[in-house]
């Protein structure tokens, strides 16, 4: 008699089955690894990252810092400053509970801040210590230059207290004088 008789073959359909649920298995554990991994480093995942030493490496770049100045400096502002030599004292904007990225992407938004700006630089910076200004808002911008990088810091807005000690926002117009 015949070994092979009344024997059937294996069926290859469980060891799809395994397969099938292995690969599942992989591709669920990567996906929780890489939520994991964006969780505990803010959100950040640096080749879809905001910050531009990751994502705009070599290409020039604009950032928004706030100055505290005396008074009467505000009729002494220059075009440009090298950012070692800015008037008064700056402001640590995270202190305040107001978003440093959203006041660059403003700044990087307008050269020449409209009235849009001016609104939205104005709802941002309504929690500034009115009292404790003026305040300058400087466009730091930082470029690539052959062998080094070149930053300087350009005024784009002034922030005054007006008359019920509201902050008030003026575009920095330098140039002019």
């Amino acid at each position: 008699m015949n070994a092979l008789v009344g024997k059937h073959e294996p069926s290859v359909a469980p060891l799809r089955e395994r397969l099938a649920r292995r690969g599942l298995a992989v591709l669920l554990g990567t996906a929780l690894a890489h939520a994991g991994l964006v969780a505990t480093h803010r959100g950040e995942f640096w080749p879809f990252s905001l910050y531009p030493m990751f994502s705009r490496a070599g290409r020039p770049w604009t950032r928004a810092l706030v100055r505290r100045i005396p008074q009467d400096s505000l009729s002494r502002l220059q075009p440009s400053y090298p950012v070692a030599a800015l008037p008064g004292e700056g402001l640590a904007l995270d202190a305040l509970g107001i978003p440093q990225n959203d006041l660059s992407s403003i700044v990087q938004r307008a050269e020449a801040p409209g009235a849009d700006a001016r609104a939205a630089a104005l709802e941002l910076l309504r929690e500034l210590p009115c009292e404790a200004g003026p305040f300058v808002v400087f466009g730091v911008r930082g470029a690539l230059t052959a062998d080094a990088v070149s930053v300087s810091a350009v005024p784009v807005l002034t922030l005054t207290c007006d008359a019920e000690h509201a902050i008030a926002v003026a575009p920095t117009d330098v140039a002019a004088r």
